[in-house]
Order: structure tokens, then C-alpha cells, then sequence
């Protein structure tokens, strides 16, 4: 059978300020095919995850509002709503 492509939410995205919470000493349980493709990928991912917390920032702060259709399609369930304090938006 035919395995179903993976896809990235970036809507589940989790911030991480500080390093203690990485154990790099415990190897994670990663798909090897997704592996391959985050490993392929890392610069886009980067990028892509980089503009949808830039455009979050700027929304809440008022400097490049999007549309409120825009802002609940993207960000409605997004976790970045519980990170405001590291993403210094104290709102």
C-alpha cells in the first residue's frame, strides 16, 4: 500500500527558549521517510516557519494587520497564542 504524504502545521508550532528542555543525548522516534524530507527541506522549513511567526507578530502588534479572514484561517488555532510572553507580545 501507498503511504500518505506528510505535510507540516505550522499551527502546532511549539517555542522553545530554553536549550535545557532538548535532550540531544535521547535519539527522537522519526520516521526515516520524514526524516529524509525534513533533512532535504530544513532551509524552506526554516523559512516558511521564520514568516509565519513574523506575520503572527506583526498582526498582533498592529504593524501589518491581515485580513480577519486571512488571520483566522492561518493563526485561528494556532499555539503561538501561548508563547506571547517569549515572543515578546505581553498584550
Amino acid at each position: 500500500s501507498a503511504s500518505s504524504p506528510s505535510g507540516l502545521d505550522y499551527r502546532k508550532t511549539v517555542i522553545i527558549k530554553d536549550m535545557e528542555y532538548i535532550d540531544s543525548s535521547t535519539p527522537a522516534i522519526v520516521d526515516t521517510d520524514e526524516y529524509v524530507a525534513t533533512k532535504a527541506n530544513i532551509e524552506r522549513i526554516i523559512s516558511e516557519v521564520n514568516e509565519y511567526v513574523d506575520k503572527y507578530i506583526n498582526h498582533i502588534r498592529q504593524t501589518s494587520v491581515l485580513h480577519i479572514r486571512e488571520f483566522e484561517r492561518h493563526y485561528q488555532y494556532s499555539t503561538l497564542q501561548y508563547f506571547h510572553n517569549i515572543l515578546g507580545l505581553n498584550c
